[in-house]
């Protein structure tokens, strides 16, 4: 029998998630996919293994799993959530094997939004239209195109093997609260006042979210487009920025809708796309015009770093030979004595 993954208890938003379906806007297939793509990568480099695998996205809460059969390598990544491992604190951003019998405890996020359960050889749900991801209101992919809940037992695929106990650095989209736009491509329908107040702006990110969109509230009057009631709906995309009657943007995510009809003010830059879906409800960010040079430039960089990520993978546990800065640490605090009955 394969391994299995088994969801003890779930929180209110698992789904099975890969990169998505690309390429089928025109047939009205939405992309998909997960939240937080680079959180993907991040997990496929822990395990050292392909990036199109699926993986768990677990929105705000985790849950609790078990492996069955066999052992499985499991990476977590995305938004830090509060960890145990049979009733030891786990650290985020690290591989490790979950054993069979031995319960993986995941809570609530303290840093972002979206976290991700990763096993080796992926979760290997059956592939609709090309890829495994859960699209909730279609019903399609991931484990009958539905949340996970208690109970579930999702296959692994075929894992080759490899390391474990490694460890990545907490990446910097975390915390970050400026989010570069370029004029959308309705953006002409609104003011030049309009457009400047809406970069002066800040902005805080709403609990109405989900895959489809997220609300934004501006500390500000509402913004207001001439002539918004008479636009044609065409083809939106990933980051759009919506303003619909009521003046309160809404920012198009992963599960967005193929075309829309509101005036789109702005769209985020693919490279701060995860940075923007992983800031928590209440938190208060700006966004930053960049021009299309920039944007270019900051895509490449990204997928420099991303194609870079083994060489920051570490072990999770140091060997001190390999410590450099070894004399940095405290060694000494708590020794004892070796003589039991030793008295002073």
């Amino acid at each position: 029998m394969s391994a299995m993954l088994e969801v003890v208890s779930a929180g209110p938003s698992l789904t099975v998630q890969d990169r998505g379906r690309p390429g089928l806007q025109r047939f009205g297939i939405t992309q998909g996919g997960a939240m937080d793509t680079l959180a993907l990568a991040e997990g496929a480099a822990l395990l050292g293994q392909e990036g199109d695998l699926a993986a768990i996205e677990m929105a705000g809460f985790g849950g609790k799993f078990r492996a069955l059969e066999r052992p499985l390598r499991i990476a977590l990544t995305g938004a830090a959530m509060r960890t145990r491992l049979d009733g030891q604190e786990q650290p985020w951003n690290t591989s490790f094997v979950l054993e069979p019998g031995v319960l993986l405890e995941i809570g609530a996020a303290e840093d972002g939004v979206y976290g991700y359960l990763h096993v080796g050889g992926g979760i290997a749900t059956p592939a609709q239209i090309g890829s495994r991801s859960t699209h909730l209101r279609s019903g399609v992919g991931g484990l009958d195109g539905r949340a996970l809940t208690e109970g579930d037992r999702l296959p692994a695929g075929h894992d080759p093997g490899g390391r474990s106990g490694l460890v990545l650095p907490t990446a910097a989209r975390f915390g970050q609260r400026e989010i570069r736009v370029m004029w959308g491509a309705q953006a002409e329908v609104f003011s030049p006042d309009e457009r400047e107040r809406f970069l002066a702006t800040a902005f805080d990110m709403t609990t109405r979210r989900d895959r489809q969109g997220a609300r934004l509230k501006p500390l500000g009057e509402p913004f207001h487009a001439d002539g918004a009631l008479t636009g044609v709906s065409d083809a939106v995309v990933l980051g759009d920025i919506q303003v619909p009657g009521d003046g309160m943007p809404v920012a198009l995510l992963a599960d967005r809708q193929p075309t829309g009809g509101y005036p789109r003010i702005a769209t985020v830059i693919s490279a701060d796309l995860a940075a923007l879906v992983q800031i928590p409800g209440h938190a208060r960010f700006r966004f930053r015009l960049a021009g299309e040079a920039e944007a270019l430039a900051a895509l490449a960089r990204q997928r420099r770093e991303l194609a870079e990520l083994s060489r920051q993978i570490r072990p999770l546990v140091r060997d001190p030979r390999d410590m450099g800065d070894l004399l940095a640490f405290n060694l000494v605090d708590g020794v004892i004595s070796a003589r039991e009955d030793e008295t002073p």
